[in-house]
């Protein structure tokens, strides 16, 4: 299972959800809307990740590419 916000989020809410999510016996199940919302974070920790190395602030969706193959990239590997 790989670690993702929503992850750490569910340990701080709630310890038996978190259970469920990190038992072996529990199949790993998803849908479109879990593949888009891993999509939309891995642009955003590319951003950031980018911005934090760079101190750049990008405004322009020219300037968003990277982001959106992070996005493509785990968009399909959700999907996988």
């Amino acid at each position: 299972m790989k670690m993702r916000q929503s992850l750490l989020n569910t340990a701080q809410t709630c310890q038996h959800r978190l259970a469920y999510y990190l038992d072996p016996n529990i199949p790993y199940t998803g849908g479109v809307v879990r593949a888009m919302g891993t999509a939309i974070h891995a642009a955003h920790e590319a951003y950031y990740t980018h911005r934090q190395q760079t101190g750049e602030i990008h405004t322009t969706p020219e300037l968003g590419l990277e982001w959106i193959e992070a996005a493509t990239l785990a968009f399909d590997g959700e999907v996988e």
